[in-house]
């Protein structure tokens, strides 16, 4: 598998468990950083996303549960009723 497709797939298995991969700004890097080089390689990036999720205690259990699943996490906070049926905060 070529680089890019193992980034693409990478890519798409983070979106899967809820992950949104960060905008960078590259007019204002080359603004702020004229002198900088990025090194970007495919592999060691992803390489480098798994060996943080890896070392973070990252699971899969984390990417299917309310944790990281914006609609997952608002049906606990409806279900445990920390908020009402127009999604604001209850108070006590």
């Amino acid at each position: 598998m070529g680089q890019i497709a193992e980034l693409n797939l990478s890519t798409q298995i983070l979106r899967d468990c809820g992950f949104t991969p960060p905008h960078v700004p590259q007019d204002k890097i080359r603004r702020l950083l004229p002198e900088f080089k990025p090194r970007w390689n495919a592999r060691r990036d992803a390489e480098e996303l798994y060996e943080a999720y890896r070392v973070g205690g990252l699971v899969i259990e984390d990417c299917e549960g309310p944790r990281l699943k914006r609609i997952d996490h608002l049906k606990h906070l409806l279900a445990t009723r920390r908020v009402d049926e127009r999604l604001r905060w209850r108070t006590a």
